[in-house]
This record gives structure tokens, C-alpha cells and sequence, in this order.
């Protein structure tokens, strides 16, 4: 379950020697390339063997002619679009030409104005529409376009109808509506035939022209690093990106030059990447300090019993991705095949009817009893965990402690630097893979011996779920609210914490209890919390003047769009009995300003930063007040109550439990609305036992630490 050997090259900058394996080829492929050292002067000669062999033939294949000086210039990408024929009318619709309805996949026609979706009916044709060109003579760089001619078509239908002469896989995919592969499709059909005639060149010349086993084997690391965005699934929008985990081939895509795309992967990531990597590896030796094998993770024989000393791993959670089928892609043009019966995975494709919940129970259990059979007494398990499904986090953990494994709830977390785009783009409440522990007791449990001693589950376990579901609905809404999934993983996380994997704490409940749900333009749940929908009440003076204002704006904005600040002013001035403090710096705070009219936020880039705005100045609010009380300086007006009531919860967030505890003090309970009431009072009681806790733990290690807490040296020592 090495996956791409990210855990390997860990392994080796720490200097320790590392044992992966995966059963996927192409996992494993990824990973010992990664960590294979090489002669970059050879590899570069080795490149540029490959290049003086077909670089010129395969960029005859992306000609076309300079609309400015009509010279040759050569393609950088080629836009294509699907035509489609109108249900309802029988027009045919080219979608490049055709209106698309905002914020849905659908499409307008333009003469009968029906609806329809691309993706629930077969297109009739897929045709180029724009080409992206550079021009050596005349100096375009990659940015000229122009619509396609005749002596385009013609270049593309001879290609078409061209054999391709040197090898390329034919190979069927595995049927699976879930990663949209239909019955019957090929990996040709991938690829348009002037790219698959591409790739096949590149292949050709590496396998035939680079005697050397690794540079060959590095070249062809970077050819396969090229195969995905060269496919058709290459989506027609800024940069080049398909979706991940699934073989979707849009309506409208990109056709990227082959050559371009390999040449510019090797100087930018592989040649450079393979640089750093063993200039921070200093004398790392594959042959001596590693071992990568492809096989079954039910099946480790080639480890003896009780040999390893840490295992760090990332399983497959269920049918989150099918990566064998996925990885077919690759494994094809390597000539490999994917092991598909020792796959530990849920399938959703006819094919493998036999993957299903309860048969990867089974291999989760084979796998892990298999880990904790080569894994030495007293040693650590660390396992990652970013799966959507309660249920399936409910049967892998279960599987893990009947093995034998103790969970243990270390501060360890894993916060990912690289993010996914689902990271990247969702709701800010979840970016951080969750990081479980387990430990394999020794015989003798004399010999245990913690830095950090695991804790009894704390009596306000309760408290703390409660606390950690309104963190997370709260700092994910912003217009849009958190997803199901997304408080699932934070309970998890502190459940984590607190030494309580064993509970199972009703999360669903408390959200229907305490927050408004919604569905959203993709038909997911989302949650928001109440007072997201909750009006101005004049009778309680949680609502600040400033909150009031911003309030009447965002109201005059939603009902009439963008607003001069005069027009923004006089509604301020009208509606609002006490003016904000200032307003300027209220609209700066609160809302986008673009050509001297004031508006909403609308892009989620927009929404995260009008978030990051408010939540700054209240935590500076916050924190120079908190700063007045430690010092005992004159208080001339507290913050706000719902300033502070977001100052608890971001004190919390940052551990600062005394300093939270200073600001119940100025907070009158009576004025917050019902629900924060409660929640204030909770986040009371979890203050008031963490404080408690960093007291007694700063009695017991003063003046001298307890010398029965020594560390697990031979784990140091080996």
C-alpha cells in the first residue's frame, strides 16, 4: 500500500532503511524510479538521443499554418467539441457555438431553447474548433489562436486513416459506470490518433534506442507521467487537468502536442525533481537501504516475523478510488498487467461482482494481521485517513483492533503541504488527512514505556465532539455550509485525540439538532449554522452596530446588486438606529469593491477572502483585549458579544484555554440568542477541564520529570 513511494522518499531523507510494497505495477513503478540515483549528465544525453530520433517527426504531426506571416507554426493544443443533435428540434448543435445554462452542465439550444445534457446522450461527432499555435518566424509564443482550416482537417483526416506502425496497447478497460468506462472501451479510445500515433513514437524510440536499464527506465517514467493529459480526458479550461480517479472524457476537451508535453516534463519535473532528490538523499543506496515489491498485501512473506519498526501506511478505503482499474492506463503501456483478484477494493463494475463491503473487510483484516505479524513488539502503526464513509471508517477500525492493535492518542497529525483539488477548492473545515496510531503491545507490558502516556477518555468527551462539529460548521460556511463528510472527519480527529476510538458519538443527531441543512446545486447536504439564517433581533445586544450594518448592506446588495458607497451610506443611515464605528472599514471587511461600486462576494476564492478579512479582525480585536486583561489595564469598552463569542472559539482553536477563560467574564449570558447560549456554556466546561489539565500536568514535571517516562530507546537506537 506504498502507493507513489511518498513514504519511501520520507524514509530515506530520515535516513532510514525502508520496506514498500503496493499491488499495483504501477505504484510500484512510480516509487523505485523515484528513488533510483542516476548519472543526470547521462540521463540528459539520454534524452537527447531520444529527441534527435523522432522529435521532428512527431512535431510534423502538429503543423499548421501562421494566420501573420504564413509560415509554418506548430500547435501548442487544439480545442475539440462534441456536436450534438436537439431532441426535441433535430438541430445539430456544435457546444462551442452553443449557450450553456449558468452554473449547470446543461446546454441552451438555439433554436428551439430545449435543455439537454451532453453526458445523457451519445454525441454525433467531435470536432476540432480552436487552435493554439506558436510561430518561430514571427515570434508568437504559444499564444496565437485561430479557427481551423482545410489544410488543418485534412492534416487530422489523414492521420486518421494512417496506421500506426510501431507498437501500442489495445487493451480493454474494465467496465465501471463509476469511473465512465463503457462496455467494449479501449485505451485508444483515449486518445485522439494523432496523439496515441505520438505516444507511440516516444515508446517506440526509448524501449529501441537507450540500452541503459534505469535512464530507459527514467524516460519512460516520464513518458507515463504524460499519459493522462494527452488522452481526450484533458478538460478544455485553464491549464490542463482531468478528473482524477476516473476515465471522463468532457465535451469539450484539449488535445495537447505530445512532444511538447514530454519534453517540458522532463526538464521541469523529472530531471530537476531527480536533481534535488539526491542532493538531499546524500548517499543513499537503493540496493542496500530499500526494498520495493509488487505483490499482495495479504501475503508478506518476504518480511520475516517481528522485524519492522515502524509501519506507516494508507489504505485503500473501500470504493473511494478503483485503483486497479484506474492504473490500467499505465500498466498497459509499461506491457504489465494489474493483479485485479488481489486488489483490496469495493468495485462497482459487473465485472468484479466479487469486491464487494464484506470481501474487503476480509482483505483489510488479511492485510493488517499481516502488518502486525512483521511489525516488532512495542512498535508503531500510523495510518492515514481520508475516507467519506462512516460506515467503512466503522468496519476498518474494527478489523484493526480485533487484530490486536491499541489505538493510541499521540498529537500526531499530518497536514498535507500538497493539497488535492478537492482540498484546495472545498470548504476550509477539512485539509488535513486525520493520522491514526496504534501500538503492538509487547509481551510483557512492564516494558511499555511513553514519552506521553495515552489518557483516560476525559469525562467531557461530550463536550468536546459538541465543540468540534460547531468549529467546523462555523469556519466552513461562507455562503456555501460544510458537507456531511467534512464533521465526519473532525469527530474522528478528536476522538483521535482523546483516546476514544471506541465511541460512537451520534454526529448525525447533533447536527439535525443544533444547525439548518440545505441542499445544494449538486444535490449534496450541506450545514450551516443557525444564526447563518438568523434575522436581526433589536432586544438582544449580541447584534453590535457594526454587525447590524453590515447586515442592512449585504441585504441592499443581494435584493440590487453592486452599490455605490453614497447609495450604501444612506441605507446605513436609515435603517440602522446606532451607525458602525466605521463604516469605510466595514465595507473594506465585508464586500468586493470593483470599479468604485460595492458587491457580494462571488467566487469562492472571493468568499475565502472576505472570511479571512472578518475572522482577522476579530481576532486582533480579540487578542488586544486579551492582552488589556493580562496586564490589568483600564477597560474602556469590551468587544462586541458576538466578537466574543468568536474569540472563544478561536482561543479554543489555538489551545489558549486561560486566555479563553478571561473572556467569559465580560460575556452576559441572557443577551446571546438560545443556541450560542449553550454552546458558550460548553465551550466553558471544556476550557475550564483542559486549563485544569495543563496545571496538574505542570505540578507533576516540576522540578524534575517522572524518570519512569523515559522514551522507547532501542526504537532511537535501531
Amino acid at each position: 500500500m506504498c502507493g507513489s513511494g511518498s513514504t519511501g522518499v520520507g524514509a530515506v531523507l530520515s535516513d532510514r532503511k525502508t520496506v514498500l510494497n503496493d499491488v499495483s505495477p504501477a505504484a510500484t513503478w512510480i516509487t523505485k524510479n523515484t528513488l533510483a540515483p542516476v548519472d543526470l549528465n547521462a540521463l540528459d544525453n539520454a534524452f537527447n538521443l531520444v529527441a534527435e530520433d523522432v522529435r521532428e517527426e512527431i512535431l510534423k504531426l502538429y503543423r499548421t499554418t501562421c494566420n501573420e506571416c504564413s509560415r509554418t507554426g506548430t500547435i501548442t493544443y487544439t480545442r475539440w467539441a462534441e456536436i450534438h443533435e436537439c431532441k426535441r428540434c433535430g438541430t445539430e448543435l456544435n457546444l462551442e457555438y452553443t449557450d450553456k445554462k449558468p452554473h449547470t452542465s446543461k446546454y441552451i439550444c438555439s433554436n428551439c431553447d430545449n435543455e439537454f445534457s451532453p453526458g445523457r446522450q451519445e454525441p454525433a461527432d467531435r470536432v476540432p474548433v480552436e487552435i493554439h499555435y506558436e510561430c518561430d518566424t514571427c515570434g508568437g509564443r504559444g499564444n496565437e489562436t485561430k479557427r481551423p482550416e482545410e489544410e488543418d482537417i485534412e492534416r487530422i483526416d489523414s492521420i486518421n486513416k494512417s496506421d500506426i506502425e510501431v507498437w501500442f496497447p489495445t487493451e480493454t478497460l474494465v467496465t465501471n459506470s463509476r469511473i465512465n468506462v463503457d462496455e467494449g472501451m479501449t485505451i485508444p479510445d483515449l486518445y485522439t490518433p494523432r496523439n496515441l500515433t505520438a505516444l507511440a513514437k516516444i515508446h517506440d524510440s526509448i524501449t529501441k534506442t537507450i540500452d541503459n536499464e534505469i535512464r530507459r527506465n527514467l524516460l519512460l517514467f516520464t513518458f507515463t507521467a504524460i499519459l493522462p493529459n494527452t488522452t481526450k480526458m484533458a478538460q478544455d479550461r485553464s491549464g490542463t487537468s482531468i478528473m482524477k480517479g476516473t476515465y471522463y472524457i468532457p465535451p469539450m476537451n484539449k488535445e495537447i502536442n505530445v512532444w511538447n508535453s514530454f519534453e517540458h516534463k522532463y526538464n521541469r519535473f523529472v530531471r530537476k525533481g531527480k536533481e534535488h532528490f539526491m542532493n538531499q538523499a546524500g548517499g543513499f543506496s537503493p540496493k542496500e537501504d530499500s526494498r520495493v515489491y509488487t505483490g499482495d498485501a495479504r501475503n508478506l512473506s518476504q518480511i520475516p516475523d517481528n522485524t519492522i519498526d515502524y509501519a506507516f501506511i494508507d489504505p485503500p478505503y473501500g470504493d473511494t478510488v478503483p485503483y486497479g482499474e484506474v492504473n490500467k492506463v499505465w500498466t498497459a503501456w509499461l506491457k504489465d498487467e494489474e493483479t485485479f483478484e488481489d486488489e483490496i477494493v469495493v468495485s462497482d463494475s459487473p465485472e468484479r461482482e466479487e469486491k464487494d463491503e464484506e470481501a474487503w473487510e476480509e482483505d483489510v483484516r488479511a492485510a493488517f494481521e499481516e502488518v502486525y505479524r512483521v511489525l516488532k513488539p512495542g512498535r508503531w502503526l500510523t495510518i492515514t485517513f481520508n475516507n467519506s464513509d462512516p460506515a467503512m471508517w466503522e468496519r476498518f477500525n474494527n478489523a484493526i483492533l480485533d487484530i490486536g492493535f491499541t489505538p493510541y492518542n499521540g498529537t500526531m497529525s499530518l497536514d498535507m503541504k500538497l493539497k488535492t483539488w478537492k482540498q484546495m477548492k472545498e470548504d476550509k473545515a477539512q485539509r488535513r488527512d486525520t493520522v491514526v496510531n496504534y501500538f503492538k503491545l509487547p509481551e510483557n507490558l512492564s516494558e511499555v514505556k511513553f514519552d506521553t502516556p495515552p489518557e483516560e477518555v476525559p469525562e467531557d468527551i461530550q463536550d468536546r465532539v459538541e465543540a468540534a462539529i460547531d468549529d467546523t460548521v462555523r469556519s466552513g460556511y461562507m455562503g456555501k455550509g460544510v458537507l456531511p463528510e467534512q464533521v465526519f472527519h473532525e469527530v474522528i480527529s478528536v476522538l483521535n485525540e482523546n483516546n476514544a476510538l471506541h465511541l460512537r458519538p451520534d454526529w448525525e443527531a447533533i447536527l439535525k439538532e443544533n444547525y439548518e441543512k440545505e441542499i445544494d446545486q449538486r444535490g449534496r447536504t450541506r450545514w450551516h449554522p443557525t444564526d447563518y439564517y438568523r434575522e436581526y433581533d433589536p432586544d438582544l445586544e449580541y447584534f453590535s452596530a457594526d454587525l447590524v450594518a453590515q447586515r442592512a448592506v449585504e441585504e441592499h446588495l443581494e435584493e440590487n446588486g453592486a452599490a455605490s458607497y453614497s447609495d450604501l451610506y444612506e441605507v446605513v443611515t436609515n435603517q440602522v438606529d446606532q451607525q458602525p464605528e466605521n463604516f469605510d472599514e466595514l465595507l473594506e471587511r465585508n464586500f468586493i469593491k470593483n470599479r468604485k461600486k460595492w458587491r457580494l462576494p462571488e467566487t469562492e476564492d472571493e468568499k475565502l477572502e472576505i472570511e479571512r478579512r472578518q475572522e482577522g479582525h476579530q481576532e486582533h480585536i480579540v487578542d488586544q483585549f486579551v492582552s488589556i486583561l493580562e496586564n490589568d489595564e483600564h477597560i474602556e469598552e469590551a468587544p462586541p458579544l458576538h466578537v466574543l463569542e468568536y474569540g472563544i472559539r478561536y482561543l479554543q482553536e489555538e489551545d489558549r484555554h486561560r486566555e479563553a477563560l478571561l473572556l467569559y467574564d465580560y460575556i452576559d449570558i441572557e443577551e446571546l440568542p438560545d443556541d450560542v447560549q449553550s454552546n458558550i456554556r460548553r465551550r466553558r466546561r471544556i476550557s475550564e477541564a483542559k486549563a485544569k489539565k495543563v496545571d496538574n500536568d505542570d505540578e507533576e514535571n516540576d522540578p524534575e520529570s517522572d524518570p519512569e517516562q523515559s522514551t522507547l530507546e532501542d526504537i532511537d537506537e535501531e
